[in-house]
């Protein structure tokens, strides 16, 4: 039940009980109260409160009571008198202490006996009790002379009565109990005067309240005490006629403060260095505060102690009650001096207690540590996180909590984990010392999560300590397929996909980007874990001790499978492994695994290869959580090179590939692998200058229906070859330069590779080039010509020998400039500009052979126009569409 919740029934059921029965008669009313827990806060800083307490106040209330010198049977009716001292010798009390005396009998209260002597009436003071100023008994009742039976809770000597208050019972009620310890600013700023503050309330505890505080620097002291002291019920209000006035209550309250220190001689007692007591006003003995709050207020703005570890504050507030009696002659009716009523005195306290350090666990001392600081049963889970904790003490102030952040981790600009909101955990929980020192918590994704548990002393001091787990209950290992992440060997022929080795031993396999863990790899998870980012350094440099928050280097991660180290991966993968299989199993092997070591995404090895032989290598791979997936490749061995029949040249081939076409035809199989590629070299004969290199891929078909209506094929692994092979070459690429065309020959070499790349090959020397189509007629560009003309340039046309002279790019050259520009056979026209004005010039077009040799020119002269106002002072340009470079 929560404090307003009791509040609430208190005050139904008071009002319940006052209004049970109405009361009559002589009715008086008062005040009340009961106490009511509120929380409040002890320790608070400028960014608000970091603890928490309940503390007791009174809640008052009215109530109805019979007026003093009445009370009632039960009845709330309050109409039966009192008599106090009580009526004797068969008196009746007929009023508020006034006496109906039966015959024989006279006084106040029926203690005088009338008698009667041969002289007439007299008056007798026999032995009946009787009290006066002299022997006065108040509060109290006279039951023999000079002798009280006193009141309740009240006593004194036969020569003061029953004045003095003697019973623990009615010792002062102690309210409000609250000492305030803070440090302030010096500012305008109201908001911004509070550094901190520190709250001890003793208001309903009996036991010394102690709060613990982490701070040294304090400017201020602020108390706050209320006592009361309430008449007792049934207390007789209506005072005997020699009792001229009365007063009980609070008469006097103080605060003590005291602070000492830790003997340095390690001894019991404690050293004072601080002394000092504030008394409470606005009462006294002779003006007591009685049923109502005896409130005592004191503020020290001046309060600056020198504090250090293991000093203790301790402030004592006592309550003393009491008051004054004032009797009267009443022989003469003069007043007698005043009767101090001594009472009880009541105390309670609170304490301030310093600690200045951290908490500190055993692992940090000398000797043997089974707990963990902090530990996580699985740091690579797929289930729950679960979280323990031990072996935290603190010598002074003791263990007050836990206060358990947990962080998703975010990589940074370089890929390095750290926590991107560094004060915005995803989970948070306190537990205390005496709880159960266990949490589990429950990931809504997978991810890298750092787990921060603040070790905190009674004094607030604290130390942090940081885990790691990775949490993953969704992700597999996944496959690329794609040709840029494919598997394949690499010590196979690349051209022909990889699926065939040659003459080396020697088997590499390459698997780079073809597995990966999606998740690990894109947030990675598996990467180097930055330091939990420092907070509130500022705020500890500006003087508030144990505010900076940190993890200390000893207490981070650096155990387990998952610390603040990188693990070692390959797009999100750990570990890999490979089967050599030469049994080329259509099924995963179940044996003969091994661990590609070092770890890397190929392995090497070597084996007994021979033509036929096949293999599959297998390779599967794990990410951190254990999950796995594989793939393999084919290989294939040939050792042997094609075979190459005699071949056979058909100059000037028509309807050949190309315009001006030669044709080779020769047989090539390959009864291993396949024929697959033909490559071809035009050579120099007398100089070794290669003209033109090319290559063809070979008809080859997965079309098994092919060799049934090609009678020269050949069928190997599902793949048909044609055997007959046709090879073009283009009679252009023979061209070379005028003066040599006549006496040059050129070497065409042939290579036949297999799928293996094994080749054969065959030489075919050419001669009379000359007589090969398209070379017949040595020309350069026909009917050149001015098409347009101005005083800065002219356009020059021509047309190109239909034959490969026209194949080839042209040089045109300005004789007078020295200008020489290169156009591309696309072009047929060249605009000259920046030339002088009706002037006369002489350009040469040239074919360009290979090697820029300068092949046919042809000399063309021209002039430009008369008369122009333009500027004449350029150089000579060309306005050339496909224009490739200058020479």
């Amino acid at each position: 039940m929560n404090w307003k919740m009791l509040a609430a029934f208190m005050l139904v059921f008071l009002l319940f009980i006052s209004q049970s029965k109405a009361w009559s008669g002589n009715v008086c009313t008062r005040k009340a109260a009961y106490w009511v827990a509120r929380p409040y806060c002890i320790i608070r800083y400028w960014w608000g409160c970091s603890a928490w307490r309940n503390s007791w106040v009174l809640v008052y209330y009215t109530v109805q009571y019979c007026c003093p010198g009445w009370t009632h049977n039960g009845n709330n009716d309050c109409i039966i008198p009192i008599c106090y001292p009580t009526c004797k010798n068969g008196g009746t009390c007929t009023g508020p202490n006034s006496c109906s005396c039966p015959d024989l009998y006279t006084g106040p209260t029926c203690e005088t006996k009338i008698s009667m002597n041969v002289k007439g009436l007299t008056v007798n003071t026999d032995n009946g009790a009787h009290c006066s100023y002299l022997y006065p008994c108040y509060p109290g009742d006279c039951v023999q002379p000079n002798n009280c039976t006193c009141f309740k809770g009240f006593g004194g000597t036969p020569s003061s009565g029953c004045k003095d208050i003697i019973s623990n019972d009615e010792k002062p009620q102690l309210g409000k109990v609250t000492a305030i310890l803070a440090n302030l600013k010096k500012t305008t700023n109201e908001r911004d005067d509070l550094q901190y503050v520190f709250v001890a309330d003793a208001t309903n505890d009996k036991e010394t309240q102690i709060v613990w505080s982490n701070q040294n620097q304090f400017n201020l002291l602020s108390v706050e005490f209320e006592s009361m002291y309430m008449t007792p019920g049934g207390f007789p209000l209506q005072k005997p006629a020699y009792v001229y006035d009365y007063g009980i209550g609070i008469v006097k309250s103080s605060i003590h403060v005291i602070l000492t220190k830790i003997n340095q001689n390690d001894g019991p007692t404690r050293n004072v260095c601080l002394d000092r007591t504030y008394n409470c006003s606005g009462f006294s003995y002779l003006t007591p505060i009685f049923d109502t709050t005896a409130k005592c207020y004191i503020k020290d703005d001046q309060f600056s102690p020198l504090i250090a570890n293991g000093d203790w504050l301790t402030i004592t507030f006592q309550a003393e009650n009491g008051g004054f009696r004032t009797r009267v002659n009443t022989d003469n009716g003069t007043y007698l001096p005043r009767d101090m009523v001594i009472g009880m005195t009541d105390s309670k306290r609170v304490e301030f207690k310093f600690d200045f350090e951290a908490a500190t666990h055993c692992s940090e001392k000398i000797g043997t540590c089974q707990e963990k600081p902090l530990a996580i049963a699985e740091d690579i889970s797929k289930k729950p996180i679960e979280i323990s904790w031990g072996g935290w003490s603190d010598d002074l102030a003791g263990m007050w909590q836990y206060y358990l952040e947990i962080f998703k981790l975010s990589p940074d600009l370089y890929g390095r984990l750290v926590e991107m909101e560094p004060l915005k955990p995803v989970y948070t929980e306190f537990i205390n010392e005496s709880d159960p020192h266990y949490a589990t918590f429950t990931p809504k994704e997978p991810g890298m999560y750092s787990v921060l548990l603040e070790a905190r002393d009674m004094a607030n001091n604290s130390k942090i300590t940081r885990r790691l787990c990775l949490y993953d209950n969704v992700s597999t290992v996944e496959i690329d397929t794609t040709e840029m992440h494919s598997m394949y060997i690499a010590t196979a022929a690349g051209e022909s996909g990889f699926m065939w080795q040659g003459s080396s031993d020697v088997i590499t396999v390459v698997w780079s980007g073809h597995f990966f863990n999606r998740i690990h790899n894109e947030n990675k998870l598996l990467s180097q874990v930055l330091s939990y980012p420092v907070q509130f350094a500022d705020v500890e440099d500006n003087g508030i001790l144990s505010s900076r928050k940190y993890v200390y280097s000893r207490l981070d991660d650096e155990e387990g499978s998952r610390s603040i180290n990188e693990i070692t991966n390959l797009n999100g993968i750990v570990r890999f492994e490979v089967n050599e299989d030469f049994a080329d199993s259509a099924t995963l092997p179940i044996a003969n695994w091994k661990d590609v070591s070092p770890f890397a995404e190929n392995y090497t090895f070597q084996a007994k290869l021979f033509s036929g032989r096949k293999m599959k290598v297998w390779v599967r791979a794990y990410d951190i959580m254990g999950n796995n997936a594989f793939d393999f490749t084919e290989l294939n061995i040939d050792r042997t090179p094609p075979s190459v029949g005699i071949p056979e040249i058909q100059r000037n081939y028509q309807n050949g590939a190309y315009k001006y076409c030669s044709r080779f035809t020769f047989s090539a199989s390959d009864d291993e692998s396949g024929v697959h590629t033909i490559e071809y070299k035009l050579i120099m004969k007398d100089t070794g200058e290669v003209k033109y290199t090319g290559k063809t891929i070979v008809n080859f078909s997965t079309d098994l229906s092919m060799c049934q209506t090609e009678t020269e094929c050949t069928c190997k692994d599902k793949i048909c070859f044609k055997i007959n092979q046709v090879l073009d070459i283009n009679n252009c690429w023979f061209l070379t330069h005028t003066d040599r065309m006549k006496s040059a020959a050129i070497i065409v070499q042939v290579f036949v590779y297999n799928q293996a790349w094994i080749a054969s090959s065959f030489s075919w020397e050419v001669t009379k080039l000359y007589t090969l189509d398209g070379l017949t007629e040595m020309s350069g560009p026909k009917k050149i010509m001015v098409s347009s003309k101005q005083t800065n340039g002219v356009r020059l046309n021509w047309e190109l020998p239909d034959s490969c002279y026209g194949e080839t790019d042209l040089l045109i050259e300005i004789i007078e400039t020295g200008a020489k520009y290169r156009v591309t056979k696309e072009v047929n026209f060249v605009d000259v500009l920046g030339l002088d004005e009706g002037k006369t010039y002489t350009a040469r077009i040239c074919m360009l052979y290979q090697n820029d040799d300068l092949g046919h020119c042809v000399s063309f002269t021209f002039a430009t126009a008369e008369k122009d106002d333009s500027d004449h002072s350029a150089p000579v340009k060309f306005v050339v569409t496909g224009v490739i470079g200058g020479i």
